[in-house]
């Protein structure tokens, strides 16, 4: 992989865990100041809004070490099976989270952006993700951030009132498939992200089932 292009990869992901801090930090932000009863939030328990606050601010601290580990970025860093079952973990279950497709954007997303993820993830090589693959993973990703989702619940309240629709449906996903796919990260990250997966399916299901 050429100077040039190395680079341009770091800043790319360099700015990529810059724009997930600020959603995270934007989302914790607007649960705890900037939404009145309009929004909705007198609906949410206020241990959700605590335990959803505290889980965002936490995903902007691994984001920031994120950036900052941007120099271990890889040409073709190895998907192993545990990286394998985190990514794909975390889109089905933003999939489980909302199964209504409101909008084009979001029918596009459920059928077949995310399937193609993870599919590709689920039959990619251990032995090394090839740049075109993780290319085409990322572009897939990518996509996911139009703006798609029209529930107004607290979360999406700012989004849906001044844009139309929320882009926060399959930030954690895309959060999680860049660091283990572009490169090597230290146990102790995997165990994170692992954590991170983990509570996330966890909310998921408990949002699902009427939970808030």
């Amino acid at each position: 992989m050429s100077l040039m292009k190395v680079r341009t990869e770091k800043i790319l992901y360099g700015v990529l865990y810059i724009l997930f801090s600020v959603l995270w930090l934007k989302l914790a932000c607007d649960l705890i100041f900037n939404l009145g009863p309009e929004s909705g939030r007198p609906r949410i328990p206020l241990y959700a809004v605590v335990s959803i606050s505290a889980y965002s601010l936490c995903l902007v601290g691994l984001n920031v070490y994120l950036l900052f580990s941007t120099s271990r970025l890889q040409a073709e860093p190895r998907l192993t099976s545990m990286k394998k079952s985190l990514i794909i973990a975390a889109f089905l279950g933003s999939l489980f989270s909302c199964t209504i497709a409101q909008t084009v954007a979001k029918f596009v997303d459920m059928y077949f952006i995310i399937p193609a993820i993870i599919l590709i993830v689920a039959t990619v090589s251990q032995d090394g993700l090839t740049p075109k693959t993780r290319y085409l993973l990322l572009s897939l990703s990518l996509l996911l951030l139009v703006p798609n989702d029209t529930c107004e619940n607290p979360q999406n309240w700012w989004w849906v009132c001044n844009i139309g629709a929320s882009p926060l449906t399959y930030v954690l996903p895309i959060n999680v498939l860049l660091p283990l796919t572009t490169s090597a990260p230290r146990r102790p990250i995997v165990v994170v992200i692992l954590v991170v997966v983990a509570l996330y399916y966890l909310a998921c299901v408990y949002h699902r089932v009427g939970g808030y």
